[in-house]
């Protein structure tokens, strides 16, 4: 029994909030960028708006993933997840139609 005390379990939710945090800045500034760069050249740079969008799905999936586990009682969270999930998937899909009607 004494062996359990000093045994860690290799969870380590700073990381993962960290990780979460980097990410949220870097696509967050990678998305700004690149509409910045496509607001000034619009008539020629109309392809980057799909990428816009796919970022925005991408912070939508990242925020709502982790917040799905567990039902409803134990997590009080679910329903922003779950929206958060229908979100991005609906930012993807409208995305992927941007996408379709600019490069077709």
């Amino acid at each position: 029994m004494g062996e359990m005390v000093g045994r860690k379990t290799g969870r380590n939710p700073h990381k993962r909030q960290f990780m979460i945090d980097l990410a949220h800045v870097v696509i967050g500034c990678a998305a700004v960028a690149i509409t910045v760069f496509a607001f000034f050249d619009l008539d020629h740079r109309m392809y980057l708006f799909p990428a816009v969008f796919a970022l925005a799905a991408l912070l939508n999936l990242i925020n709502g993933i982790p917040r799905l586990g567990g039902t409803f009682r134990r997590n009080p969270q679910l329903k922003a997840g779950i929206f958060l999930v229908i979100l991005g998937v609906a930012l993807l899909a409208f995305a992927a139609v941007s996408a379709y009607t600019l490069w077709r």
